[in-house]
């Protein structure tokens, strides 16, 4: 409402300057037309320098938004980065195998899985969000390809997870040589996707420092 304020006042000495120039020819002798025109152009810029400018503040609370998100995607994704690494795959799968409650495994790598759940769940929220709220198709696709990394990067662990689980019950449960071969190959092969991904995942992450 305070907006509309210098507006309708503007438009009240715009329509008052037209009544005086139809109403007195000795006025408008004084006042040329080309005057009048002069002063209504002045007018319409200042009356959308107005309107431009509230436009502007009606979209800086969306531009807080995005800048939320984009920080907290970053700051979660560094941390799962830092946590779904090698050991803490061969970890999950050797506690899996052993199937031990995680605390009897190291206090410090419970924690770490305990959280990594909700984290990863923030972490996808956030990117799923900033997609959706960035302001131009850069910041969008930083979005959106961090968080393709980010899912590829939990497959990839949870496989590696999975080849540790299934070797160490072969070994336990079955000597065959050819079938502990195989399981090991499994191992190797999903370490190596592993380390891929949290390769590309970095590279999302740094890409989208700049927009954090």
């Amino acid at each position: 409402m305070k907006r509309l304020i210098p507006i309708i006042t503007i438009l009240a000495v715009l329509a008052a300057a037209c009544d005086d120039a139809g109403a007195d020819d000795a006025a408008r002798e004084r006042a040329p037309w080309w005057l009048l025109i002069i002063v209504a152009g002045g007018l319409i810029i200042v009356l959308v320098a107005l309107v431009l400018r509230g436009a502007k503040r009606d979209r800086a609370p969306d531009l807080t938004i995005w800048k939320n998100n984009a920080r907290t995607g970053y700051a979660q994704s560094r941390w799962l980065y830092d946590a779904m690494d090698e050991d803490m795959a061969v970890w999950r799968g050797t506690t899996m195998a052993a199937d031990t409650a995680p605390e009897a495994a190291g206090i410090g790598r419970s924690r770490t899985w305990a959280d990594l759940p909700k984290r990863y769940d923030a972490a996808k929220d956030a990117l799923y969000r900033l997609e959706a709220s960035a302001p131009d198709h850069r910041t969008a696709n930083a979005a959106r390809d961090i968080g393709r990394a980010l899912r590829a990067t939990r497959a990839a662990f949870d496989d590696r997870a999975d080849a540790r689980l299934a070797y160490l019950r072969l070994e336990t449960e079955s000597r065959d040589p050819s079938a502990m071969v195989s399981a090991r190959e499994r191992e190797v092969r999903t370490s190596m996707r592993l380390s891929e991904a949290r390769i590309e995942f970095a590279d999302a992450i740094e890409h989208l420092a700049k927009f954090a």
